[in-house]
């Protein structure tokens, strides 16, 4: 299957321009010798014409396969990009330079999923699976250090209300607001707004409001 999906966007006002990740749709033709493929692409602002385009598949060729699924960009205009697949968090520098930021060796060892920066310096990033009856498993809530990607600890939440975020932001207020993104999981699509004052040790609270299932449009 030719073709790419496009599942993050950022627009960037380090440099005026939008940053987007982009997958190869071979990765859902249920084909299990293709693996897809992802690229960060970064479009001017104004003409939209692409200035970059980095294919970030080659950083992980051991990786059963590829799939950019969230993307955050730091106080410095770095990018980072998890991969859900391959299960690493890339980073891409001011000069297109792609790397491998974070590999989840936690004992969570689930994909990186939704992602935010946050100005203290670190990344929270989600780590999920989905079982084979295609609800949530084996997720939680990661502080991954700018400086120290191998110092990631993971978010103790006590909470029974969190199941692991798909997409998830950093709000102004700097609570970690994220959506449970399955219907059929217990008490189905849920945005989940957690709340830490030890710098996401742990959360403090938690507001959880039900989500209405929209019905396909015909």
């Amino acid at each position: 299957m030719a073709g790419y999906i496009c599942l993050c966007v950022y627009c960037s006002i380090f440099t005026d321009t939008v940053v987007a990740g982009f997958n190869g749709l071979e990765a859902m033709d249920d084909d299990p010798k293709t693996k897809g493929a992802s690229f960060l692409r970064t479009y001017n602002l104004e003409t939209g014409v692409i200035e970059q385009d980095v294919n970030l598949s080659s950083l992980v060729p051991d990786a059963a396969g590829d799939f950019a699924n969230d993307l955050s960009v730091d106080s410095e205009g770095n990018v980072y990009i998890s991969d859900w697949f391959a299960k690493v968090v890339y980073k891409v520098d001011l000069k297109g330079t792609p790397s491998v930021f974070w590999r989840n060796e936690t004992a969570i060892m689930s994909g990186p999923n939704g992602l935010d920066f946050h100005p203290d310096g670190y990344l929270l990033v989600s780590v999920l699976s989905v079982n084979l009856e295609g609800l949530y498993s084996d997720y939680a809530l990661v502080k991954v250090p700018i400086k120290d990607p191998t110092s990631a600890k993971i978010v103790e939440i006590s909470t029974s209300e969190f199941r692991g975020f798909d997409g998830m932001v950093l709000t102004p207020k700097g609570n970690v607001a994220g959506v449970t993104n399955n219907g059929r999981s217990p008490g189905g699509n849920r945005l989940i707004e957690l709340s830490s004052k030890n710098g996401w040790e742990t959360p403090n609270w938690c507001i959880q409001k039900r989500l209405a299932r929209v019905p396909p449009s015909r």
